[in-house]
């Protein structure tokens, strides 16, 4: 028996020791705050746990990490990052500033509503930068598919903290509302009306948002579309970035009378054993709730920065 925990311990030592240095990898090369590192531990620990039914600890402490982190915090002291959301009115906002004649500003704006009304990551669509385009991760004008009249579905290939195989949804659904200026189906279609695919484009590794030159539109490039805008409507972009449309867009949907706290979970597509456990809910409860996102413009929060 002597051997038998001997051997345990030392699995669970092994363990522990991947999961410092994923949670190091994090802070050091990819400059994660401290405290999202430790929940990006927390999900990928839970996950296993979900998936083989075992605690990788196999029951003994991991006290290194706690050690781990610690140091982590004196060595790489950050100042946690202030990021408001981006709620309707700001979006009106943008698109009185936008030239909708020009094709950019098209694609600017189709893709700000999809990141707003699909309460998604940056990286649920774009690449890190133009030339990282991936289409078997990154969305391509085939991941664009009509459901009916009323509706688009973008497919999703993976999250940040889901694969596609725990995904609820196969993608986020964008509804049409004719005549409302944060229409995300008109403005999408209006896009690639404007854009649209030339003899030899491939739609599955073509980017659903291109620049003109052909080149994907990258996180980064959204992330700078945010500051111009902002500091164009009096804001301080300081405060605001792209998660400001996911951050928004959640703060909408949980102010309407269809948002419920599991709904916008699963529209956001966020880690949470409640919803995947014991929630389900439905396309139609979705398209409803967007339908009234859309009927609003504006969101009331009680404490903002501007």
């Amino acid at each position: 028996s002597n051997m038998a925990e001997l051997s345990i311990l030392d699995q669970s030592i092994r363990s522990q020791t991947i999961f410092l240095g994923f949670a190091e990898y994090l802070v050091t090369a990819r400059r994660v705050q401290v405290e999202s590192a430790k929940q990006y531990v927390r999900n990928v620990r839970a996950q296993f746990k979900i998936r083989t039914g075992v605690d990788p600890s196999l029951g003994h402490s991991w006290g290194l990490l706690t050690t781990l982190y610690g140091r982590l915090k004196r060595d790489f002291p950050q100042k946690r990052t202030k990021r408001n959301p981006i709620l309707q009115q700001h979006l009106l906002q943008f698109k009185a500033r936008l030239d909708m004649s020009d094709t950019t500003c098209k694609m600017y704006w189709a893709l700000s509503l999809l990141l707003f009304f699909g309460v998604s990551r940056k990286g649920d669509h774009l690449p890190e930068s133009r030339v990282g385009f991936d289409p078997t991760t990154d969305t391509t004008r085939s991941d664009l598919q009509t459901r009916d009249a009323e509706m688009y579905v973008v497919r999703i290939k993976q999250t940040k903290t889901i694969h596609k195989a725990d995904l609820n949804f196969d993608g986020k659904p964008l509804v049409r509302s004719a005549g409302n200026p944060l229409c995300p189906v008109t403005a999408i279609e209006d896009y690639l009306a404007a854009d649209p695919l030339e003899a030899g484009d491939d739609p599955a590794t073509t980017p659903l948002f291109r620049h003109t030159d052909g080149s994907a539109v990258s996180r980064d490039d959204i992330h700078q579309f945010v500051k111009i805008m902002t500091r164009a409507i009096g804001l301080r972009p300081e405060h605001f970035g792209g998660h400001s449309f996911r951050i928004g867009g959640a703060t909408a949907a949980l102010s309407c009378e269809a948002g419920d706290k599991f709904t916008v979970q699963v529209m956001g597509m966020w880690l949470g054993d409640s919803v995947a456990l014991y929630t389900r809910p439905t396309m139609s409860m979705i398209k409803a709730l967007l339908k009234q996102m859309m009927s609003k413009t504006e969101t009331i929060v009680t404490e903002s920065g501007d």
